[in-house]
C-alpha cells in the first residue's frame, strides 16, 4: 500500500513539475480585441452600464454591475452586435415603457435577455448557457437614451 501511494506522489509531483509556461507574443495581444467606450452610466460613482465598440468593426458589448452581487468589482459584459441590434434592443425597452408591456424575453449572441418593466424603468436579466444569471439595475428611459446615444448610432 505505501509503494502505491508513493508512486501516486511521484507521479503527481512529475506531471506538476514538467507543466510548461507559454509565452505571450504580439500576435496573442493583438488577437485580444480593442474596445472603446461609447457610453457609461454611473450611480455614486459604480457602475451600472457602459456602451463599448470594437475599434476595428460594427461590434457592441455592454459592461455593467451584477446587482446579484453584492461585490462592487462584479463587472460583467455580454455581447449585443452590430449597430443594427443595438438600436433593436434600445428600442425594445424603450417601447416596453411607453407601451407598458411588463416582460419581454429575447436571444442575443447566445444569452437570453429578459427585460422587467416596472413604472418608467426596465431591469434586464442576463441568462448564460450554463444558466448562471445576472442582473443590471433599473434604468429608467433617460438612461436608456444615455446608454444607447442615437446620435452615435446613427
Amino acid at each position: 500500500m505505501k509503494k502505491i501511494i508513493s508512486l501516486i506522489t511521484v507521479l503527481f509531483i512529475t506531471i506538476n513539475s514538467t507543466a510548461q509556461i507559454k509565452e505571450v507574443t504580439s500576435n496573442t495581444k493583438e488577437s485580444s480585441k480593442k474596445m472603446m467606450q461609447i457610453s457609461k452610466i454611473n450611480l455614486l460613482g459604480n457602475l451600472i452600464g457602459q456602451l463599448n465598440k470594437e475599434s476595428d468593426r460594427d461590434f457592441y458589448s455592454v459592461s455593467y454591475k451584477d446587482f446579484k452581487n453584492t461585490n462592487q468589482s462584479d463587472i460583467k459584459t455580454f455581447a449585443i452586435g452590430n449597430k443594427e441590434t443595438v438600436k433593436q434592443y434600445r428600442d425594445i425597452m424603450l417601447t416596453m415603457i411607453v407601451n407598458k408591456t411588463n416582460e419581454k424575453t429575447i436571444e442575443l449572441e447566445g444569452k437570453t435577455i429578459s427585460f422587467k418593466r416596472k413604472s418608467n424603468s426596465i431591469e434586464t436579466l442576463i441568462t448564460n448557457k450554463d444558466g448562471e444569471t445576472s442582473k443590471m439595475k433599473w434604468i429608467a428611459k433617460k438612461h436608456i437614451n444615455i446608454l444607447f446615444p442615437a446620435n452615435k448610432l446613427d
